[in-house]
């Protein structure tokens, strides 16, 4: 009996540690806090929806025309057609896009200030 006891620990001992569980990876607390509150408006052209918040029509309006101006690149580079309008989202600085909530999860957002797709 005194031999069999250890014999049973060191089995326990090596079942576990060839034991795996099945674990989700759920990240918790993925609201972000918002420091003001944010008045959403939109410009419209052809093939864009641009939203920007307050103070930000003008740079809303210089986005879509340069969106405008660059789709037909875009769809050659990812070699696809828009379908219906696309929606652009631009934030007048860093600080109010860390409020928002799109997006979160995705790593491959491109958050590089000021920089433009593609440059490194």
């Amino acid at each position: 009996m005194k031999k069999l006891i250890p014999l049973l620990t060191i089995g326990s001992l090596a079942l576990l540690q060839t034991a795996t569980a099945q674990v989700n990876t759920v990240e918790f607390g993925k609201n972000r806090v918002q420091y003001q509150k944010f008045k959403w408006k939109y410009y419209q052209t052809e093939n864009f929806n641009t939203y920007f918040s307050q103070d930000g029509l003008g740079l809303g309006k210089f986005v879509a025309q340069v969106a405008e101006q660059e789709l037909p690149s875009i769809e050659e580079f990812v070699e696809y057609g828009s379908q219906r309008r696309i929606n652009i989202v631009v934030y007048n600085n860093y600080d109010e896009m860390q409020q928002s909530n799109i997006g979160l999860g995705i790593d491959w957002q491109n958050t590089r200030r000021g920089d433009q797709a593609g440059q490194q």
